[in-house]
């Protein structure tokens, strides 16, 4: 029995340092030269979309420790300028566009100035091959463009609480 309980304590042991190991991992990158925001490891490039005239390129690192990934959207090409009256209004439609588009559930949606620009945090809910994905994100509109980081949390496989750790790295989200 004793070697029993130092086995299971070892293993707990291993299984938190491998955690503490993860946290230090974590790293704010620079994409495009216009913005910064956290990721596990160097993001991979995942393609470019079209949205209401703009391109945007696709950017995302998965945590294999946590079980979570790490993503951003940010234009490439195109402009849509809204006087400072209206940019609430468009962020909100700009979230509210997205989640139709990706077929998730907006359950969240706040509103906010940050380092001078017009902020939106957000949680979208999916379910995909079975598994429900929350993805609790940032939308910063800067220089008449619609920047867009988060986190994914796959329900029942995440290993974390994957909004504290939003909650904890979306300061580092900014535009240059």
């Amino acid at each position: 029995m004793y070697i029993k309980n130092i086995s299971i304590i070892l293993l707990l042991s291993l299984q938190l340092i491998s955690l503490v190991v993860a946290a230090d991992t974590l790293k704010a990158y620079t994409l495009g030269g216009k913005f910064q925001a956290t990721f596990s490891s160097q993001p991979k490039f995942l393609g470019s979309m079209n949205y209401e005239g703009n391109t945007y390129n696709s950017y995302a690192s998965t945590d294999e420790i946590r079980k979570v990934m790490f993503s951003s959207i940010f234009p490439i090409k195109g402009q849509t300028t809204y006087s400072k009256q209206k940019q609430e209004q468009e962020i909100k439609n700009f979230v509210t566009g997205f989640a139709k588009s990706s077929n998730a559930k907006l359950l969240h949606l706040k509103t906010y100035k940050g380092n001078g620009a017009q902020c939106a945090d957000y949680t979208f809910s999916k379910i995909t091959q079975g598994i429900t994905i929350k993805t609790f994100g940032k939308v910063i509109y800067a220089d008449s463009r619609f920047y867009q980081w988060g986190i994914k949390e796959f329900v029942g496989v995440t290993l974390i609480d994957a909004q504290s750790l939003f909650n904890e790295t979306k300061s580092n989200f900014y535009v240059h």
